[in-house]
């Protein structure tokens, strides 16, 4: 007898092996589209506190002892000179655009609006540093 077809145990194994092959495809897929919105994220963050570092550093009096009393009764280090901004205080000078044909700033992580997240931007060692507090991820500031 001539036998020129697959068997069943055969045709099962070449599924059951495709099955674990898209399973492994699948989460590396899903970790790398997650990995994106990550960055993307960091990207918006990084730009948030370079506008906010250059935008003191044009004018120095914005650091003031004031906004920087409710930061040290909540933290351990200690700022004598610094400004708080908004993410929508900082679009309102015109110092952040967004490529969003609203002009919205969007988490990728949690979908949120960005705009009550709180940029930080402090002197330490005679430099500026800008600290953002993700309002739209849950932290709390």
């Amino acid at each position: 007898m001539n036998k020129k077809a697959f068997t069943l145990v055969e045709l099962l194994a070449v599924i059951a092996i495709l099955a674990i092959v898209m399973v492994i495809a699948s989460y590396s897929i899903i970790n790398a589209f997650l990995s994106s919105k990550e960055n993307i994220l960091e990207d918006r963050v990084n730009n948030i506190k370079t506008a906010a570092i250059n935008y003191v550093q044009k004018d120095s009096k914005l650091l003031n002892s004031a906004d920087c009393a409710k930061i040290n009764s909540t933290e351990s280090t200690n700022y004598d000179r610094c400004k708080v901004f908004t993410v929508k205080e900082l679009q309102d000078l015109n110092l952040l655009e967004s490529r969003d044909k609203d002009n919205k700033f969007i988490n990728e992580v949690t979908g949120e609006e960005m705009t009550n997240d709180v940029v930080t931007v402090y002197r330490q060692n005679n430099r500026l540093h800008a600290k953002v507090c993700l309002v739209s991820n849950g932290e709390t500031c």
